[in-house]
């Protein structure tokens, strides 16, 4: 068929030689004859090629057609075909080709037709070439520039006939810088000061001040949040709680610290792999573990454990590159050039970390940091120095009381007789099933063939990791699986209690092993025997283990001979007590499971198969100065919490590339590398996360600076410089000012990634500083304002709307950082959503000042978020988002109407300006226009008001009990010395206020 194909071309190749007179079809002619410049591929020729063709003759080679690439220049005789193609009116000919839905416009097949008699030069892409050029263009005559910015902005604006607005009123300057440094508006008292201030540089003042403030980390860790898809829930099938929050506060104080962009970014892919990483390096790299996870039973562990590593890769190239990366995981990418074997070669940097794919349905799951203040962690430091000293030199050997005979185990379990499911008539040794007793190693054994089997040995107490204990038992196996395990015996137990306890088992080599557990898969010591147990053979197996806490204290014996042990893993530093699924409370689970674990989630239970007989259990509890270290560490430990953060496995995982993103499916081993785009990786760098984050802040990455620059550019004027920040390759937008972009790449690196030097540049703009009326020429124009031609306008996002109507009314309590707050939302909606999470499992609102925080620390469960926040387009964050959606619907006024949280702002507000704007009604109004707007309203704006009070105050007179009704919505207590009618009519004001287009736009 390949042939078949590659003949057919260059057969209508050799046929198209001759069509050189083609004729032009007279409505491409016609535009034809207007295109009297040089085009340019990049902004003219390209966009066709990539929306109309690269599908079937672009870089993937698993779609292409007729092995023809048009990402690529091709062979010179193509263009002949490609006009006789683009330009035929036979249907079996046309490209392309009418079932497509691709039509070809009749400028673009001239465009097409004029860029081939040009000579059908190709260029790269232009995200794809640093950036270089810094020259400035001089200012037009008749423009007014502040900066380097406006310089770029007017040379457009000279080219399209178009002048600058005015500069805005200073209120509403105030007002937009203020929100767009801070999330919130101006204060009465800054507006007044603002106004006062003759000085030439009163603004800059201003905008030092904002930048200075606690404010400006938390204005600017909104947007973060959103990047990193931060949530205080793991989302996906229980969406149960998890514990982040630290790491949001890092992301407040780095930016109020301004640390440089280069530091923030490496450290949260990177920060726990920089030698003698602090713990905030650490911490920061929680970016990379905000991911959904899921705590569903039934869930493949190794899908959905690739799933993480996925979306891992495709938020950095979201992030960092720009690049939907996404897209080559199933095949060569359609049009830009990132390739399969790319992909998994970058998603191999991330995958080399020990972490589950199904985890429980609540808490955080390894590798984890404790959150833990330096006094508490020198204590731990002193403790953990102690015990390894005390372990070399102190330690005994439990074995040895084994083997006195005067030792007594504490639970000696025989298997000759079984009644009403209690083995030798001890009601501390049961079974539930109809277990069949067969020859033993010393009269009879109980024969275990299947999951409902499993002995039961109760009343022995919960064995604690700083406490010496041992197991025997005689075994006779009929099984080796290499997918299952075989529980001998043990108290560990399933992903919604961490798996906590101990456990001693055969692995699917049938060797030793043994594991004290506090929570998998990153708490916990285990232990193995090099040599594994052979089949259908009696055999004495045991292990002991010597209160230490660490991997070396456990021991195996197979029969009478001391094994030689592999330690697996080694870091157990918080209890094995037992805790109840779901309450996470402790749990005295005194029964010992033989023959089968406690698992109940996975499908492989840890069943046993084949006979046991002579079960011993010893506790030796010691009270020496060893174990009481030990259990100081722990108890330590216990209290504190812990945040999921990266952890470099010490082993490399082996990576692959997978067929069509099939988890099991590998089709080829890679290694970590990246995109050729990207340009050549750091000689001096190691090919890991560290190396990866040094690459992004390399001299000739064409793309990180440009995507930061643009982001930060939409987060203030609503719209990039590239409308689609996701996305620079070929199918996103083309950037409005290149030169501009590149001007600001190049002096953002020059000025090391100083953020707050970025955010002054562009509010110190007269770009950002003119008026946002829309004129009828605006309108015209430039009714996206792509231009600039005037300052930016659109509606708040809705943390910021919540926000602005909390400062307004007083309400908002400006407490820093901490847990996530929990206030206003309809009841039930929790519940009804999902069950399974028990944390999680109703919403019940804060009291008190936690009802008014700030939004950025307003609780967010991903499958149940903030109803009013979502109205106003607000993230469900299960996945990384570099741009809102902004709606305006039906919806949003309802909300700011009627929704409890509003209407007790209103009220509020009503109440503040009777308290603080004295007995004028005139005077109590514009009090309240200017907390709402942030300006002075004028004299009709008043009138206006003032007849919607005295209409609802009459109303309130005569209905006193709505009035009461009204002034009594929220928590917040009612004065009792103001007169409900008249605080019921000024609500109906405020409301109005709240409700009013410049309280919620930014202008």
């Amino acid at each position: 068929m390949k042939s078949f194909r590659s003949t057919f071309l260059w057969y209508l190749l050799a046929m198209s030689a001759f069509s050189c007179q083609r004729s032009i079809p007279p409505e491409v002619g016609m535009h034809l004859s207007n295109l009297d410049k040089n085009i340019s591929f990049n902004n003219e020729v390209k966009p066709i090629l990539s929306d109309r063709c690269f599908s079937c003759h672009g870089p993937d080679a698993n779609t292409r057609k007729a092995e023809l690439r048009l990402d690529q220049r091709p062979p010179e005789k193509v263009f002949n075909l490609i006009l006789d193609r683009i330009l035929s009116e036979d249907a079996e000919i046309l490209m392309p080709p009418p079932e497509s839905k691709m039509e070809l416009t009749d400028v673009e097949k001239a465009t097409l037709v004029q860029w081939i008699k040009q000579g059908a030069k190709y260029e790269k892409h232009w995200a794809f070439i640093p950036p270089e050029n810094e020259e400035v263009p001089e200012i037009a005559q008749g423009f007014t520039a502040y900066n380097e910015i406006d310089h770029f902005i007017t040379q457009r604006l000279e080219d399209v006939d178009l002048k600058q607005s005015p500069k805005a009123d200073e209120e509403r300057l105030l007002r937009r810088v203020t929100l767009d440094l801070t999330g919130l508006p101006p204060t009465i008292q800054e507006i007044d000061a603002f106004l006062a201030d003759d000085a030439p540089n009163a603004y800059e003042k201003v905008v030092d001040r904002l930048l200075q403030s606690e404010e400006y980390g938390e204005r600017m860790a909104m947007e973060w949040m959103d990047v990193a898809r931060y949530a205080d829930s793991h989302g996906l099938h229980a969406d149960g709680y998890r514990m982040m929050w630290p790491w949001r506060d890092w992301v407040i104080n780095a930016f109020n610290e301004n640390l440089s962009y280069q530091d923030f970014v490496t450290w949260q892919i990177a920060g726990d792999m920089i030698p003698n990483a602090t713990y905030e390096q650490k911490l920061a790299t929680a970016f990379n573990r905000n991911h959904s996870m899921t705590g569903e039973g039934g869930a493949i562990d190794e899908e959905y454990r690739l799933g993480y590593v996925y979306d891992r890769t495709e938020t950095f190239s979201t992030v960092f590159l720009g690049l939907t990366t996404g897209c080559a995981r199933c095949h060569d990418h359609k049009f830009d050039p990132v390739s399969q074997k790319e992909y998994y070669e970058l998603a191999a940097f991330f995958n080399n970390v020990k972490e589950l794919g199904m985890t429980g349905d609540d808490g955080n799951y390894g590798p984890m940091l404790a959150v833990i203040s330096d006094e508490k962690r020198k204590e731990i430091e002193q403790l953990s120095t102690e015990i390894q000293t005390l372990s070399e030199n102190e330690v005994y050997a439990i074995e040895e009381f084994i083997d006195l005979k005067e030792q007594e185990p504490i639970f000696h379990g025989k298997v000759n007789e079984l009644k009403d499911g209690k083995l030798d008539q001890n009601k501390n040794f049961t079974t539930r099933s109809t277990a069949d007793l067969v020859e033993g190693f010393e009269g009879n054994a109980a024969l275990l063939t299947g999951e409902y089997d499993e002995l039961n040995i109760q009343g022995i107490p919960d064995f604690q990791a700083h406490e010496p204990f041992a197991a025997s038992l005689y075994i006779n196996t009929t099984k080796r699986d290499s997918q299952k395990t075989q529980t001998l015996m043990g108290t560990s137990g399933n992903k919604n209690n961490f798996w906590r306890g101990w456990d001693f088992f055969l692995d699917d080599q049938n060797r030793l092993n043994a594991r004290l557990i506090n929570s998998l898969p990153h708490n916990y010591i285990h232990s193995r025997s090099k040599d594994s147990i052979r089949l259908n053979e009696w055999t004495k197996v045991s292990f002991t283990y010597d209160g230490t806490g660490l991997a070396k204290g456990i021991d195996f014996k197979i029969g009478d001979q001391d094994q030689s042990i592999e330690v697996v893993y080694d870091q157990l530093y918080k209890s094995i007590h037992p805790i109840k699924s779901g309450s996470h409370e402790k749990e005295d689970r005194k029964t010992i499971k033989v023959g089968k674990s406690y698992r109940g989630f996975t499908g492989e239970y840890g069943v046993f198969k084949g006979r046991v007989d002579e079960i011993k259990l010893y506790h030796f509890p010691k009270n020496d100065l060893l174990r009481n270290k030990v259990r100081a560490k722990f108890e330590v430990y216990d209290k504190v919490e812990e945040v999921m953060v990266m952890e470099e496995m010490p082993e490399p995982r082996v990576a692959y590339m997978y067929n069509r993103g099939e988890y099991n499916q590998p089709s080829e081993q890679v290694h970590a590398s990246t995109p050729k785009i990207l340009g050549s990786f750091p000689e001096a760098s190691n090919r890991d996360r560290l190396g990866l984050a040094q690459l992004l802040f390399a001299p000739d990455n064409p793309l990180t600076a440009r995507v930061t620059v643009n982001r930060y550019w939409q987060m203030i004027f609503g719209e990039g410089i590239v409308a689609t920040p996701n996305d620079f390759g070929l199918q996103g937008a083309r950037p409005t000012h290149p030169e501009l972009l590149d001007y600001l790449a190049i002096q953002f690196m020059k000025h090391d990634w100083d953020m707050k030097w970025l955010m002054k540049k562009m509010v110190m703009s007269y770009t950002y500083q003119q008026s946002s009326n829309q004129t009828t020429i605006l309108q015209e124009k430039d009714p996206e304002n792509k231009l600039l031609a005037r300052g930016p306008s659109f509606r708040m996002q809705a943390e910021m709307i919540r926000d602005n109507a909390l400062a307004a009314s007083g309400l908002l309590k400006k407490n820093k950082g901490g847990e996530s707050v929990k206030p206003y939302q309809p009841e039930g909606l929790w519940i009804e959503k999902s069950s399974f999470s028990h944390i999680l499992l109703r919403y019940e609102p804060d009291k008190g000042d936690s009802l008014y925080r700030r939004s950025l620390y307003t609780f967010l469960r991903r499958t149940s978020p903030n109803p009013s926040m979502t109205i106003f387009d607000a993230p469900t964050r299960e996945v990384c988002v570099v741009k809102r959606e902004n709606t305006s619907t039906p919806l949003q006024a309802l909300v700011l109407l009627n929704d409890p949280q509003f209407v007790e702002i209103s009220r509020i507000l009503a109440e503040r300006i009777q308290e603080e704007a004295g007995s004028s009604l005139p005077d109590q109004i514009q009090y309240a226009f200017r907390l709402a707007t942030g300006r002075t309203a004028d004299q009709e704006e008043i009138n206006l008001l003032k007849e919607l009070y005295e209409r609802q105050y009459k109303y309130y007179i005569d209905h006193e009990q709505d009035a009461k009704d009204l002034i009594s919505v929220g928590e917040f207590r009612v004065p009792d010395h103001l007169s409900p009618s008249k605080t019921a009519a000024l609500t109906y004001v405020t409301s109005t206020l709240i409700n009013h287009t410049e309280s919620y736009m930014k202008r």
